[in-house]
């Protein structure tokens, strides 16, 4: 059994440190068009990303195969800004939506490094990295509107890879349809590589898409109430810079960190 451990510790080191040969592809249940609303430019209701919280895996390994990378409020309302001009904008009074995202992540890593062990590193073992989302929008702060009219999201991404070590092989295109283009390499660290940069902007763009969903799905009378009571005077948040009004004619303005929030706690239903 010892000697059965240090041999899967070896051949862990040579996936991980070792030149190898490797293909990419990416499916999810995003969807990839824009979705349609019934807002106008003329009725002045804005909205804002100002926080987002990510529950899940907290292993570094995990966090950096996951397809989950980068996602904060500025980043997703660079991509809101351009995509739904009319929507969003990173004004006082704007009102502020929170993204909660948990992902119930998995891969067979273990799995795909016994068997490539068994193989002799130079047949091609798929291994499959799920991100199981879990996807809510609520307003911030709002006491009229307690969450915006939708359920919840579920969606799932797979990035699929495979490789070799001692042979040309895992270059070859891995099967199955992909979402993105398919990406073969030459490349170090076969199985603990960070996805593709287009897998993580389809990510990005479907949670944006996922939070128009849910304004267009809520009471459009509703929103322009809550949007005409909102009063950004008393304080605002605006992409985690916090506004206080500290005296009539005085504004004070502080910077408050945001970090995104990792932990293993999983609503029952996905475990």
């Amino acid at each position: 059994m010892k000697k059965q451990v240090v041999n899967l510790a070896i051949a862990t080191l040579i996936i991980v440190l070792c030149i190898g040969c490797m293909s990419t592809k990416f499916t999810s249940t995003f969807k990839p068009s824009k979705v349609p609303h019934n807002f106008k430019s003329s009725e002045k209701i804005h909205f804002n990303i100002t926080e987002v919280v990510l529950k899940g895996p907290t292993h570094p390994t995990k966090m950096h195969t996951s397809t989950l990378h980068d996602i904060t409020p500025y980043t997703l309302m660079d991509i809101a800004k351009d995509d739904y001009p009319v929507l969003f904008k990173e004004t006082d009074n704007a009102l502020p939506i929170r993204i909660n995202i948990v992902n119930n992540y998995s891969d067979n890593t273990n799995s795909v490094i016994f068997l490539m062990m068994l193989t002799g590193f130079g047949i091609p073992i798929q291994c499959h990295y799920n991100d199981n989302l879990l996807i809510s929008v609520t307003l911030k702060n709002i006491a009229s509107i307690k969450k915006i009219n939708t359920v919840h999201k579920k969606i799932k991404c797979t990035r699929t890879v495979w490789g070799t070590v001692y042979s040309t092989w895992g270059l070859s295109d891995i099967p199955g349809k992909s979402d993105i283009p398919k990406e073969s390499k030459v490349t170090t660290g076969l199985l603990v590589k960070k996805p593709p940069q287009a897998a993580i902007d389809i990510v990005k763009q479907g949670i944006i898409n996922i939070v128009v969903e849910a304004i267009s799905k809520t009471n459009k009378q509703e929103l322009l109430m809550a949007y005409n009571k909102h009063n950004p005077q008393e304080k605002t948040v605006v992409n985690e810079v916090v506004v206080e009004k500290t005296h009539l004619d005085q504004i004070k303005t502080k910077r408050k960190e945001v970090k995104p929030q990792y932990n293993d706690d999983l609503p029952d239903f996905l475990k």
